[in-house]
């Protein structure tokens, strides 16, 4: 994907990218959003923000809390 001219890559973007990612993590958590976490799931993946703990851990209690134990491997 290439960004317009200035527009840096999320990834390579403030704290505060990966900061909003958690935080839609823990809605989605709460509410039992399954369907919007895989999606954010995906999108994480694509983007490379796997390697953050709290990310890593707010995906494990969206499956958890969803009851999705198979999807957590």
């Amino acid at each position: 994907m290439a960004f317009p001219a200035g527009r840096k890559h999320p990834t390579t973007q403030s704290q505060a990218y990966v900061e909003t990612c958690i935080y839609l993590l823990k809605i989605f958590s709460a509410h039992d959003l399954i369907p919007e976490g895989r999606v954010l799931h995906a999108h994480l993946i694509q983007m490379g923000i796997l390697n953050n703990e709290l990310v890593a851990l707010k995906l494990l209690l969206i499956y958890w809390n969803g009851r999705r134990y198979v999807e957590v491997d």
